[in-house]
């Protein structure tokens, strides 16, 4: 159905996609996994005819059903875009237009490929397609605009634009990064039922992921490639559990919960009810209430307050690592907001040992002001914590980098660095007033496999320095199991189950528990 042959893609002097082949056949799911870098995005605009303007395919063939992509002109791609070829970003965010009603959006893929339908007959396939994605309530996302809608459902909506025209191949890149787990279980198994719906030629998937446990479940072959080039590809089974080439053992040996060492890890006077006594609190929290204020609809409309934290109370202790896992929409930024003074809108009682408490944001790089070089972001905590020496300040900004690995970097800015470089500065940016709680939020969700790892190993060698406790926000049950000595369940704004990280993944008391473990990766 699909083969490229030979593909070569390069920017300037420097090639991104090196002599790339490979076949996917009728109803094929193909996995293609590697770092961000590796050519992976690149493979997939250059199949879609979407190549930057500074690239230049230097050799090769994109054949589907034997036509050549790559002797296409604008035009003919842009008839085949939609119809015969589509593809789902990793950010609906950023491709729905943040203007438009979703609806509109999507009746405007008729209008782009000419089907003649009546506006009633075009809004009901709409309406018909958002259900088929799990959409139930299709005429309010119909009516919505994307912000409105949570990232599972801007996902979704993604992916009905995409099969309107029902296309032969779809290509999926990162769909379900940073959805909770039970929303990507969702998300892939609807996949496989719209591919399995298909009349006649079944539809065939490229999936586009750096997360290698998902491709083995959801592929029937896997791809891995590096600098350009695919270094090796089979079945997905014998990838996974017999790899060939060293890159991709390696990529497997970076995979949460793979990994050896800290797993289930806690120590005595952490993790068990009853002993946490023998440490000392740095965080005590008792019938903590949190709301926000509801969205007016109208300009005479009364402003409501609506709970998003309900009754929760726990203690964190001196040196641990506190998980914090649930949904989209259960409340753990809200919990977050309200644990560092942000939402004024709470009752109860917050009793912290010391008033520096810091936090670390899921993308470092919408949290890093991008005109101010890593040396300056990393100073201003230490202006605004009162530190008035210039050359005090300037002395810890240079051990801080020291300590994440970034010595050097001072007049760099963000966009000159990798994610993981990025993400490094943001936990120096929590860490370099020195606090005793930090709470990370989702700190590894969007970072490649091996970047993830460094990230964790990054941060445990800090804790275990500067004597720091966690709360370990994340939808990544792999990752809070390589982190955490206890874990907290959040659903509908309560702590419905606590316990050690052990007790948690090994006897789960409940059906939500259980739901949130069967849908991860293990």
């Amino acid at each position: 159905m699909l083969q490229i042959n030979n593909f070569s893609v390069g920017i300037k002097e420097k090639i991104i996609v090196d002599s790339l082949t490979l076949e996917i056949g009728d109803g094929e799911v193909v996995g293609l996994v590697g770092e961000s870098g590796s050519g992976k995005s690149m493979t997939a605009l250059g199949i879609m005819g979407l190549l930057p303007h500074t690239a230049e395919v230097m050799s090769g063939e994109i054949l589907l059903d034997s036509r050549n992509l790559l002797a296409k002109s604008a035009q003919e791609m842009r008839n085949l875009r939609g119809r015969d070829i589509s593809m789902i970003f990793q950010e609906p965010m950023t491709s729905l237009n943040p203007t438009m009603k979703v609806g509109k959006q999507l009746m405007e893929v008729f209008a782009v490929h000419s089907e003649k339908y009546l506006k009633d007959e075009a809004q009901n396939k709409v309406l018909e397609v958002l259900k088929s994605v799990g959409l139930n309530d299709s005429r309010r996302v119909f009516d919505s605009y994307p912000h409105e809608l949570s990232g599972g459902m801007r996902q979704r909506a993604m992916i009905a634009m995409a099969m309107l025209l029902r296309p032969k191949l779809l290509i999926a890149d990162e769909p379900t990064t940073a959805l909770d787990v039970t929303v990507q279980k969702q998300i892939l198994d609807m996949l496989i039922e719209l591919k399995e719906r298909e009349g006649g030629q079944k539809m065939s998937i490229l999936f586009i992921t750096h997360d290698l446990e998902l491709a083995r479940h959801f592929c029937d072959r896997i791809a891995v490639m590096k600098d350009g080039a695919i270094v090796e590809q089979g079945e997905a089974a014998r990838v996974m559990d017999e790899p060939s080439h060293e890159y991709t053992k390696r990529l497997i040996e970076a995979v949460p919960g793979r990994r050896t060492g800290r797993k289930y890890h806690a120590d005595d006077s952490i993790a068990g009810s009853g002993r946490n006594a023998k440490r000392d609190k740095v965080l005590s929290v008792s019938g903590l209430s949190a709301y926000y204020k509801n969205k007016r609809k109208g300009v005479f409309d009364r402003q409501t307050l609506m709970k998003a934290v309900d009754d929760v109370s726990f203690d964190v202790y001196k040196g641990e690592v506190l998980g914090l896992v649930g949904e989209s929409g259960c409340g753990k930024t809200s919990l977050s907001k309200a644990l560092l003074g942000v939402n004024p809108d709470v009752c109860g009682n917050i009793e912290r040992k010391s008033t520096n408490a810091r936090m670390i944001f899921q993308d470092p790089y919408s949290s890093l002001n991008p005109s101010y070089t890593i040396g300056w972001l990393l100073e201003e905590p230490l202006r605004a914590a009162g530190v008035r020496s210039a050359q005090e300040r300037q002395r810890r900004v240079n051990d801080m980098l020291k300590m994440i690995d970034l010595e050097g970097y001072n007049d760099r800015y963000p966009g000159e660095l990798s994610g993981g470089q990025r993400q490094r500065v943001s936990i120096g940016q929590a860490l370099i007033t020195e606090p005793e709680l930090v709470i990370a939020d989702e700190p590894v969700s969007a970072l490649d496999v091996t970047i993830q790892a460094q990230i964790m190993e990054l941060m445990l060698k800090l804790q275990e320095k500067m004597g720091l406790s966690y709360i370990f926000i994340s939808h990544d049950m792999n990752v809070i199991s390589q982190m955490c000595d206890r874990v907290m369940v959040m659903k509908s704004g309560s702590i419905i189950e606590s316990g050690s990280t052990e007790e948690i993944f090994e006897h789960p008391r409940e059906e939500y528990t259980k739901k949130l473990l069967d849908a991860a990766w293990r």
